[in-house]
Order: structure tokens, then C-alpha cells, then sequence
């Protein structure tokens, strides 16, 4: 699939820090985080019925992520895994192990926060 890419656009993930919660002494998915799983794959899924490209499970991929945040505030690198979950589970590809280069943007401040992004072939 030379030269293919899959772009999505979704509400700016919870940091990784804020996906799982103790409760009752086990560690559970956060009600925040499952909140945003559900609303972003509703809008990634919806986005798909035009951009409804694939990946072979041992493709090697390349992600382009801009974030932008409504402050400055806020970690790149804690929503990143966040945005790669959701990816995999929309069938973008089949494991975020595919992944070997990875490019994090702080994008312009927006009164909506969100995130976009490109997953590509990685043709090293």
C-alpha cells in the first residue's frame, strides 16, 4: 500500500497518567478516560467512512501527532499512547508495535482541544 496514510482528527486524549484509577484496591479504566474512548472513536469511526485505509499487521508505520492544547499546559508525550490505543482499536493497524518513529507536535492553542493524526508507511 505504497505511499498510503490514515489521518484522524478527536478530542484531545487524558494524559496517560489519568488512564487507570484504583478502586477497591484494583486498578481500573478511569470514567474520564472511558469517556474520551468513546467519544473519539465514535469521531474517528465517522472520519473513516471517507479515509477508510488500513494497515497490514506487519507494516512498519510512522505517526505524525499535532496536539493542541487550550493553554500551554499539558505533556506531549502523556497523550501519545492514548491516541496510539485508539488507533488500534479502530483497526487503523494491528499493534502500536508497529510503530517505529514517532513525531509529536504542540500545535497552536484552540479553544476546542484536539488531536490530529497522520499514521503512515515508514519507508526508513
Amino acid at each position: 500500500m505504497k505511499g498510503a496514510e490514515r489521518q484522524i482528527r478527536v478530542p484531545l486524549p487524558p494524559s496517560a497518567n489519568a488512564l487507570r484509577i484504583v478502586c477497591k484496591g484494583r486498578l481500573i479504566t478511569s470514567p474520564k478516560y472511558r469517556a474520551w474512548q468513546g467519544e473519539a472513536e465514535a469521531k474517528a469511526m465517522q472520519e473513516s467512512e471517507s479515509d477508510p485505509v488500513q494497515f497490514l499487521d506487519n507494516e512498519p508505520l510512522e505517526a505524525f501527532i499535532v496536539l493542541q492544547f487550550k493553554t500551554r499546559a499539558g505533556d506531549l508525550d502523556n497523550r501519545i499512547k492514548p491516541l496510539l490505543d485508539l488507533c488500534e482499536n479502530i483497526n487503523v493497524f494491528g499493534n502500536d508495535r508497529q510503530i517505529v518513529k514517532i513525531s509529536a507536535f504542540r500545535g497552536p492553542s484552540a479553544d476546542l482541544p484536539e488531536a490530529r493524526v497522520t499514521i503512515r508507511e515508514w519507508w526508513g
